[in-house]
């Protein structure tokens, strides 16, 4: 596989994030406004997603995360700050989650197992999940403090890996279950 420049005209830019999404073999890389999506494993571009007059980008992304099943892209937006959602069967943009501005950025993004909530943790320190049980814009359903770099655990959709207290501590977060989701929609 030969590396690839992601450039905009004569000019290369710093990736501010990456993740691989191995269930539809995509790699997304995060690049001040626009989400470049490749495939693999020839890193071949697929899509590039940018804000637009309906779709607004106010910064860089700082995170990007895609659902269990491939259908839903999510992006952190350092300058709303918020959390951008696209369609990936269309490259469409669904919506946009705006966050607290003295909150901070979504900085970390996972998706649990089953797709049933989109995990955040800002820059701050603060922790949030929000119900992807089919309605957009989704439904926040929990915040509180204790946000860190984070990894979902294969298999089990009613915890969280937080990494905590300045990365000294990894935490098991536990999450209220898909059943309980769905009953607070």
């Amino acid at each position: 596989c030969r590396p690839r420049r992601l450039c905009h005209g004569a000019q290369s830019l710093g990736i501010r994030a990456v993740a691989i999404a191995p269930a539809s073999r995509r790699l997304y890389c995060a690049v001040l406004s626009t989400l470049h999506v490749l495939v693999l494993p020839t890193l071949r571009p697929s899509a590039k997603l940018r804000g637009g007059p309906r779709v607004p980008i106010f910064g860089s992304f700082c995170s990007v995360a895609e659902s269990e099943d491939g259908s839903l892209a999510f992006a952190g937006d350092l300058g709303g700050p918020g959390v951008h959602f696209w369609d990936t069967a269309t490259w469409q943009w669904l919506a946009r989650v705006e966050l607290s501005s003295s909150g901070g950025a979504a900085c970390h993004l996972a998706v649990t197992p089953g797709d049933w909530l989109l995990c955040a943790s800002t820059d701050c320190g603060r922790f949030l999940s929000y119900s992807l049980g089919g309605r957009l814009p989704p439904r926040c359903v929990e915040e509180g403090s204790g946000g860190g770099p984070m990894a979902t655990v294969p298999g089990c959709s009613q915890y969280v890996v937080v990494l905590g207290c300045r990365g000294s501590q990894l935490a098991l977060r536990p999450l209220d279950g898909p059943s309980a989701a769905r009953h607070q929609q």
